[in-house]
This record gives structure tokens, C-alpha cells and sequence, in this order.
């Protein structure tokens, strides 16, 4: 996703705060971004935690 993200060239929070004083970005643009970067910082969330759960799960397994 930080890929993506830099792509977008958000990658950080500082970027994210800059996008209004980009001259070449509609207001429109803007917004595009930012659902976009939610988006993708969501389902990098859900991500890890289906990771950590399954990982929790596998430990488990291997205690037993």
C-alpha cells in the first residue's frame, strides 16, 4: 500500500496536509485522494489484522 500511496505522492501525513496548495489538483482531485488514501490506509488495517488473527491461530495450533 505504500507503494500505491506514493504513486498517489501521499505517502506521508505532511503530503496528505499539502495536497489544497497543489495548484495543478482540482478541488475534486483533492477529494479523489483523499478517499482514496482512507481507502487504502483502511484495508491495509484490515490486512494486518486478519494477519495477526491467523498468526494467533497458528501459534496456537503449534502449542498444543
Amino acid at each position: 500500500m505504500l507503494v500505491y500511496r506514493t504513486c498517489m505522492g501521499v505517502e506521508t501525513e505532511e503530503k496528505i496536509d499539502g495536497l489544497n496548495e497543489r495548484t495543478e489538483l482540482t478541488q475534486g482531485n483533492v477529494q479523489a485522494m483523499l478517499v482514496a488514501y482512507d481507502y487504502s490506509v483502511t484495508k491495509e488495517e484490515q490486512v494486518a489484522k486478519a494477519f495477526n488473527e491467523a498468526l494467533k491461530v497458528y501459534k496456537a495450533g503449534l502449542a498444543k
